[in-house]
């Protein structure tokens, strides 16, 4: 696939996306041509920062068409049902995840409900600057009258910024913690089958205090699925000290 250069845009990412919502309703109708030039118009305020770009297409089918890849991330392209008609959007996301755009294409919904989906800046600005967590009722407000469309838009935007930034999968074994204890820093490896906990192991220790905390404490964890467990009678610090280790690892 030919790169092609995306310009550096000059605009922070709400006036980019003032010129995206813009330009979205003069593409819609073209001829494939002059929509292809169009679109390279538009991806030059899509990912702030520049870079070149190659169209990737989903494979594996459903709503999302495919993605325009670029070196600061992704603009995806996708395609939902609304509430008369289909809904095409492109929604540009960073490679750390941020939503930096959002540009709706073609969209035949109710005139002056679901219509208002493409243009109404109080919707669209609230799209902007999320990160795969839009909700409507929560962070989003509906557009009135337009229920349906409004969730599909909201649920496309949020399924791009995860096609195109996916979160990593947690570890399956490995992570390491460390704390301090009572005599000196604590250190565990915990394994992890997605989000249990499936081990925990004591693998460096200064400790000379009487009791059973070395054992009990990461039995008690991998048996809860949780590092807040009860400290062991008579050996708090200890306790303690394995449990923020454990923490430290996990990143709670």
């Amino acid at each position: 696939m030919n790169a092609k250069k995306l310009l550096i845009p000059v605009a922070v990412i709400l006036a980019a996306a003032v010129v995206l919502f813009a330009a979205s309703a003069g593409l819609a109708g073209t001829a494939d041509a002059k929509k292809a030039e169009t679109i390279d118009q538009m991806m030059a305020y899509m990912l702030p920062g520049g870079g070149s770009y190659e169209y990737v297409p989903n494979e594996e089918g459903g709503n999302i068409l495919g993605a325009y890849v670029g070196e600061q991330g992704s603009v995806v392209e996708s395609v939902v049902g609304g509430f008369m008609s289909d809904i095409h959007l492109l929604v540009g996301v960073q490679n750390d995840g941020l939503v930096t755009s959002v540009s709706i294409l073609e969209n035949n919904n109710t005139y002056g409900l679901g219509m208002k989906a493409s243009s109404d800046w109080d919707f669209l600005v609230q799209l902007v600057n999320s990160k795969g967590d839009l909700a409507v009722g929560d962070n989003v407000d509906a557009i009135t009258g337009a229920t349906i469309t409004t969730n599909a838009v909201v649920n496309a935007v949020n399924a791009a910024q995860k096609y195109a930034a996916p979160a990593e999968e947690p570890s399956a074994g490995g992570l390491t913690g460390t704390a301090d204890g009572f005599a000196g820093p604590i250190t565990v490896e915990v394994t992890m089958d997605g989000d249990t906990i499936t081990g925990v192991t004591v693998t460096s220790n200064s400790e000379s205090a009487p009791g059973t905390a070395l054992e009990d404490i990461p039995a008690a964890i991998v048996a809860a699925n949780s590092a807040d467990v009860d400290v062991v009678a008579g050996a708090t610090y200890t306790s303690n000290g394995i449990i923020n280790a454990v923490k430290d690892a996990i990143g709670a």
